[in-house]
């Protein structure tokens, strides 16, 4: 499965058209026979801070389900500045997103879920005194929609992949199959800031309106 990492946290924000401080937050969490979660019961927290957290846990149930989704409407009260969203307290299940980088054109949400949208996630992984991050990015598509080009970018401290639809027969839509999920990863500078920046391009072809979401790694809160 790649850099898949079933039970984290996949999350995309996005800013409500002319409502200020409104934002959309949709969780994806990656299930299956390794574990499951419940996230119906789950709201955001406000701390005493600059962040809102979300968390959750999971079980090590298994399961038909691919994955579970969950969306909320989070007010940032032009204070807030972070959502941390942690499975199992674990930092290894852990994605930070800034409000400052929520996607700039407006959530369409339908059973909890954003299609065509890049959910992210970055795992770190330690090799010595190395460490490394391993960007992933699962996208769920419309019916007869795929991945049909996928570009990644890399630079320094920075990844981003952009994918474009498709809809012939040889687009993907097995997440396991992106070019950014096969084993991409970078090292890790310190005291540097790692920023994975996904993106789904517009194709008014198929009423698509560009998506982005970004995250960033080593950068304290």
């Amino acid at each position: 499965m790649g850099n898949i990492i079933r039970l984290a946290p996949y999350a995309y924000l996005a800013k409500r058209n002319g409502n200020g401080n409104i934002y959309d937050l949709l969780l994806l969490v990656p299930v299956g026979a390794s574990g499951d979660t419940d996230l119906s019961n789950i709201q955001p927290v406000k701390t005493g801070g600059n962040k809102i957290t979300v968390d959750y846990t999971t079980s090590n149930s298994a399961t038909n389900a691919l994955y579970r989704v969950r969306h909320w409407e989070i007010d940032s009260e032009g204070r807030y500045q972070y959502i941390q969203i942690q499975g199992d307290e674990r930092s290894d299940r852990t994605v930070v997103l800034a409000f400052e980088d929520a996607d700039d054109e407006p959530a369409m949400v339908s059973n909890q879920q954003q299609t065509c949208a890049p959910y992210l996630f970055v795992k770190v992984e330690s090799v010595g005194n190395t460490d490394f991050a391993h960007p992933s990015c699962i996208i769920l598509f419309d019916p007869g929609l795929g991945l049909y080009h996928e570009d990644i970018i890399f630079a320094t401290n920075t990844c981003a992949p952009t994918v474009t639809l498709g809809s012939n027969g040889g687009v993907i839509t097995d997440p396991s199959r992106f070019v950014i999920n096969q084993h991409v990863k970078a090292k890790l500078i310190p005291n540097q800031t790692f920023i994975f920046e996904g993106t789904v391009a517009g194709n008014s072809n198929y009423n698509k309106p560009p998506r982005k979401t970004k995250v960033k790694v080593n950068w304290a809160i």
